[in-house]
């Protein structure tokens, strides 16, 4: 497999693993894919890629925003998109969330179906190959801080929000609005039954073993942390007494697990179709434009 050029799981279409390819590919992959995922109609073809930059950013995969123009312009057919590859093949730790992007690919087919209940940008292209983890997305791209849609806020940075209650209360409810769809039953089912419940998959990648050693360095680091920091935890949190018992306790949840995820699994009046947290709200909305981020 040439880590160029990969074909997917869903649309038999060759697609580009990182930005290289994708400059190499050019139009002409540009013009295939979204004639093949029907984002592109007709005689219609990719005329010309005026940008093509990388951008940093994010946990995993590389990413690009392009623009792009077309013979035949239209309304509504959106110029400025945003690229996301599911590789990192410079950084092995990124790497290791490639797995990611295969909730992400099916997850975006679903948007397309109807009475979907909230905004996200278009999809144009989306296939993931799952042996290999390999994919990528390429959508309609969101102009933060344009249109009244907010600027981007890095995360851990709440601090620097004008309002970060409503802000989460939009987020929320989108997300709420999501889940009770998909309860009701309004979603097509073809497409709900490729998200089995997998609490243990719902993570970023692929978790590192638990070792012995690494647990106790994470104990530790608590401690320290809860002495350091006292106003950022409960004071019960902190104590010592419950820090003790939090070190000998965590070994039997570990000897535990699997049974742990089994009955977590079984609440499924607790267990809805969700998203990862998205980053951008549309001010004065309660329907936020939601990146699609992952879904499970």
């Amino acid at each position: 497999m040439n880590d160029g050029g990969v074909t997917g799981d869903r649309i038999n279409v060759a697609f580009p693993a990182h930005p290289a390819a994708l400059r190499d590919g050019g139009v002409t992959f540009l013009t295939n894919a979204f004639h093949a995922s029907g984002a592109l109609g007709g005689q219609n073809r990719v005329a010309r890629i005026a940008l093509c930059e990388e951008v940093p950013g994010g946990s995993t995969g590389r990413k690009l925003v392009l623009d792009v123009e077309y013979e035949e312009p239209q309304p509504g057919l959106p110029t400025e998109l945003f690229v996301k590859f599911s590789r990192d093949f410079d950084d092995p730790i990124r790497d290791r969330g490639r797995t990611q992007m295969g909730s992400e690919v099916r997850f975006a087919a679903l948007t397309d179906a109807p009475g979907f209940p909230i905004s996200v940008p278009r999809v144009q292209f989306a296939d993931y190959h799952r042996d290999s983890g390999t994919g990528v997305l390429i959508s309609e791209r969101i102009r933060f801080g344009v249109n009244g849609i907010e600027p981007q806020y890095h995360k851990c940075l709440d601090y620097e929000m004008p309002d970060p209650l409503e802000h989460y209360r939009a987020l929320v409810t989108a997300v709420a609005r999501l889940a009770g769809t998909h309860r009701s039953g309004r979603l097509p089912a073809g497409l709900i039954e490729q998200f089995p419940v997998d609490l243990r998959g719902a993570t970023v990648g692929e978790p590192q073993p638990l070792t012995p050693g690494r647990l106790h360095r994470k104990l530790t680091r608590l401690a320290e942390f809860a002495a350091a920091h006292p106003g950022l935890l409960p004071a019960n949190v902190r104590s010592p007494q419950f820090l003790r018992r939090l070190g000998d306790e965590v070994h039997d949840v570990i000897r535990h697990e699997d049974a742990i995820w089994r009955r977590l699994a079984e609440g499924r009046d607790y267990i809805a179709l969700s998203i990862g947290m998205p980053t951008s709200t549309t001010r004065g909305s309660s329907e936020p434009t939601i990146t699609i981020c992952g879904a499970g």
